[in-house]
């Protein structure tokens, strides 16, 4: 356990003994009388970049808000799905899957494995669109040919990007995905 001490009315030496041990990202001075906290401000922006260190400094009047970022680093690990293990190794590739966060670590689960990996239950929802069409297959076709490159599966069926199917039966065009 390592102890830091700081005293409330403490000068320079002691604030910067404490910023020092802390390396704080963010330092915001909220107390003070106006010029002592712009020389301690000046002073330790002073010191910070002669560390090299990346600390913003902020001073805000009253009541004014201070919006500070952080960033937070995850290490994440992969389970199952061969797509999933290979796309993790390459460097900023996009990635699908579930996160799942167990006893304080993180892992990203092919969607197809999550039940191996987890008590978690999938489901898939297959849906279906009926719409009403009166003109020739070709039409049809032709229309979405314009949009995407569908790909004919049988006769008046088509499917887009190997997700989406189309055919058309009786005047009717069925339209079916599948969601999950």
């Amino acid at each position: 356990v390592k102890t830091i001490t700081f005293a409330a009315h403490s000068d320079f030496i002691g604030t910067k003994s404490f910023v020092d041990q802390l390396k704080p990202k963010n330092i915001i001075f909220v107390h003070g009388e106006a010029e002592q906290m712009r020389k301690l401000r000046s002073k330790l922006q002073h010191e910070a970049q002669l560390a090299n260190q990346e600390t913003e400094f902020f001073s805000p009047d009253n009541c004014k808000t201070v919006t500070l970022r952080f960033q937070e680093q995850r290490i994440v690990k992969a389970y199952g799905g061969e797509l999933v293990q290979r796309q993790m190794r390459t460097r900023g590739s996009r990635v699908a899957g579930f996160l799942v966060r167990k006893d304080l670590t993180d892992r990203l689960i092919a969607t197809e494995d999550v039940r191996l990996y987890t008590q978690l239950k999938t489901a898939a929802v297959k849906q279906k669109l009926h719409i009403p069409f009166h003109p020739k297959f070709e039409h049809l076709e032709s229309c979405v040919s314009k949009l995407f490159l569908p790909e004919r599966t049988g006769q008046n069926e088509l499917t887009i990007g190997g997700a989406v199917s189309l055919a058309l039966k009786a005047n009717v065009v069925c339209m079916m995905w599948e969601a999950s």
